[in-house]
């Protein structure tokens, strides 16, 4: 073993830590852009959803003559 050089076991162990560091954050920034989408999807729908709603009692309200 040259002078200066790291052993074995710690040049595997920091590769494996290392390893797992970054399939950990892989998997969180899939997720975070995931979520992201699905969240807006949702808000979307609920948009959508609340529009309807609000034009169904307006022309309900317009139809019936009440203010």
């Amino acid at each position: 073993m040259t002078r200066g050089s790291r052993p074995i076991w710690l040049r595997l162990t920091l590769t494996y830590v290392g390893v797992a560091l970054l399939a950990v954050l892989i998997l969180a920034g899939i997720t975070a852009v995931f979520s992201a989408r699905y969240v807006n999807m949702l808000v979307s729908e609920r948009r959508g959803d609340l529009t309807r709603a609000l034009l169904v009692d307006a022309a309900s309200t317009y139809n019936t003559g009440q203010p």
